[in-house]
């Protein structure tokens, strides 16, 4: 039904076009009657139906074999109460090993140096995330445990925490969550994030 759409789409597109560089060109008079008048809503009725039906969320959202690359903004709290968090943005790039299960690599920066960028990285790790979605509302909480590299300070770090996503289309989704950061050498800390997701 989607592949039908778009066909109906690019044809009322064509269609258009055509018309459009005719009035330019003066290929004929002017028709304003009624039909044409139809015509030309059901073209643009068409139009906008194929491009809902490319951006429309399906039943799959959350599929097998997907890959999601997700920027984020973050926020690092390592002492509640006090006026010492700090402020960041990443990348994580995904793969859904089942429906319900995806593997997430991601990097941190909360800082920035011009020469080299790489030196602008905080930390990167990787993240085993379970999701529950709820039936075929794109909205999916989860759960995730992983391992952080604290690049900065040499640092190990062991990760666990949840969030919800909403993937509103079948392409662009919003997520937010949170985490518990174990330090092994120090007293842990809370690390938020929130994004978009992006489904290929």
């Amino acid at each position: 039904m989607t592949i039908l759409m778009i066909i109906l789409g690019l044809l009322a597109v064509c269609v258009l076009a055509v018309k459009l560089i005719c009035n330019v060109r003066h290929c004929h008079p002017p028709r304003t009657g009624r039909r044409e008048r139809a015509m030309e809503k059901v073209a643009i009725a068409l139009t906008l139906l194929a491009i809902g039906a490319v951006f429309a969320r399906g039943e799959d959202v959350y599929a097998k074999g997907d890959f999601t690359v997700s920027p984020f903004a973050s926020y690092r709290v390592t002492e509640w109460g006090a006026d010492n968090g700090k402020f960041g943005a990443g990348l994580a790039v995904g793969y859904h090993l089942r429906d319900n299960v995806a593997i997430e690599l991601e990097t941190l920066s909360e800082g920035y140096t011009s020469a080299p960028v790489i030196g602008s990285l905080t930390e990167a790790g990787a993240n085993l995330k379970w999701y529950l979605p709820l039936k075929q509302s794109g909205l999916a909480p989860y759960a995730l445990i992983g391992y952080t590299r604290n690049l900065d300070e040499d640092q190990n770090r062991m990760n666990a925490g949840a969030g919800i996503e909403w993937r509103f289309t079948k392409v662009v989704g919003v997520f937010a969550d949170g985490r518990w950061t174990h330090d092994f050498n120090r007293v842990g800390h809370s690390l938020f994030r929130s994004g978009l997701t992006f489904r290929f």
